[in-house]
């Protein structure tokens, strides 16, 4: 699981809460909160 505010690489990440998926896109973005649920906790999908 990763949290919000790592970097934790290129990939889809969905929300462990809501469900809802975000797309990072390089190795330099942090996971946000979630724009949804305002929850910061995911799993990554790919």
């Amino acid at each position: 699981m990763y949290v919000s505010g790592e970097k934790p690489g290129v990939g889809t990440y969905m929300c462990m809460i809501c469900h809802l998926e975000l797309i990072i896109e390089s190795d330099n973005e942090k996971l946000p909160k979630c724009p949804d649920c305002g929850t910061g906790i995911y799993k990554k999908m790919d």
